[in-house]
């Protein structure tokens, strides 16, 4: 079956379309046979507050289309699912319900999810939980279950480059050396734990220019060195976003410097996808995610990431997407056999998620990973 995807935004020139597929769902349901399960209320409640609608269609000659299916979406909400006239076709519901999910994905309103009303009947809630839908809520007797899925955008945020801290650059490498290791810090014990480096970041223009006093005390500062040697890493190799609860509200700041050596990549090919609520949080899914991979991958024709460049803070946000590589032997010193590298982190919290900003800090612990052993 070769299907056609028509696709409506409710308005005065499309009206007629919703008017003409409430008649054709609510005639299944009166048909002696009864083809659907929706009582009339649920119909013409849901064709009621209808905002978009998808009818998929079989184009059986050039004079006839034959409607096949329609799914109505309230927003990000999927209210009603129906084949015409059977009414509960599982596998074209499974196709309906794909299809519903991407046109909710491409459009402009940012929306971190997509619901889907099941009103207790199996052949949507098992069409829901194939697509990757999970049960949120019981809801009452007509509205039945509530499916959702999560829609993950990332790399959608631009980055921002800094200046150049001379400071940073002019850093001899007992310097880098004895920098005091921060973890998980707020801003008093990240000011009064703090090195040569942090010293000289906070004390350039970037804390009048880029990060505001009142940001700060929202932050979470780290700050890494590390001794490597070629193959090795100071954080985890693979593709990962920093800090990152996919479910939150609110985006956070995170600024980042190092001096270089091993890269750090950031990707700025825009992807998004769809996770079931419990598997967002497990980083080894998401990155297998084909259209996460296609960015990631080197698939893709055109550059798809920028490299952190060593002295000059770059800001991102906690859905770019970016990659730890291994020190490499072409990017070694002449003479050298291992190379001190540092990495400054400045994680800003927004308002509504204060109680994730740290209450104060401990002190870091210098690792390296190998190449071979790792795997995001």
């Amino acid at each position: 079956m070769s299907l056609t995807w028509h696709k409506f935004v409710r308005s005065a020139t499309t009206e007629s379309a919703f008017k003409e597929l409430e008649t054709l769902t609510l005639a299944a349901c009166h048909s002696r046979a009864k083809y659907s399960d929706y009582s009339d209320e649920q119909v013409i409640r849901a064709f009621a507050s209808a905002t978009d609608m998808i009818i998929a269609a079989e184009g059986s000659s050039p004079l006839f289309m034959a409607k096949l299916a329609v799914v109505l979406m309230q927003r990000n909400t999927i209210t009603l699912t129906s084949t015409l006239p059977a009414g509960k076709g599982r596998k074209l519901i499974i196709s309906l319900i794909e299809e519903a999910v991407n046109y909710i994905k491409a459009k402009e309103d940012a929306y971190d999810c997509v619901l889907c009303q099941t009103h207790n009947f199996d052949w949507i809630h098992s069409s829901a939980s194939y697509n990757k839908f999970e049960v949120v809520s019981s809801g009452n007797t007509v509205d039945g279950k509530m499916y959702k899925t999560c829609i993950l955008r990332f790399n959608i945020d631009t980055l921002i480059n800094c200046d150049k801290v001379d400071a940073l650059a002019d850093a001899t490498v007992d310097q880098v050396k004895s920098e005091p290791l921060i973890e998980s810090a707020n801003y008093a014990y990240a000011s009064s734990h703090a090195g040569y480096l942090l010293k000289s970041l906070l004390d350039s223009s970037l804390k009048r220019e880029v990060l505001t006093e009142e940001e700060l005390t929202r932050a979470r500062f780290d700050v890494r060195v590390s001794l490597l040697r070629p193959g090795q890493s100071q954080t985890p190799l693979g593709v990962h976003c920093d800090m990152s609860n996919v479910e939150a509200g609110g985006r956070l700041k995170i600024l980042f410097v190092t001096n270089g050596y091993s890269e750090t990549r950031l990707y700025t090919t825009p992807c998004v996808t769809t996770m079931a609520g419990s598997l967002t949080k497990d980083w080894f899914r998401v990155m297998r995610q084909h259209e996460v991979q296609a960015v990631t991958d080197g698939s893709t024709s055109s550059i798809h990431y920028t490299v952190a460049k060593p002295f000059y803070p770059i800001i991102f946000t906690d859905r770019t997407l970016h990659q730890a590589t291994a020190l490499t032997k072409e990017q070694m010193p002449v003479g050298c056999e291992a190379v001190w590298r540092y990495f400054i982190r400045i994680i800003v919290y927004p308002a509504e998620r204060l109680a994730e900003v740290p209450k104060g800090g401990s002190v870091g612990v210098a690792c390296s990973y190998l190449l071979s052993s790792q795997e995001m």
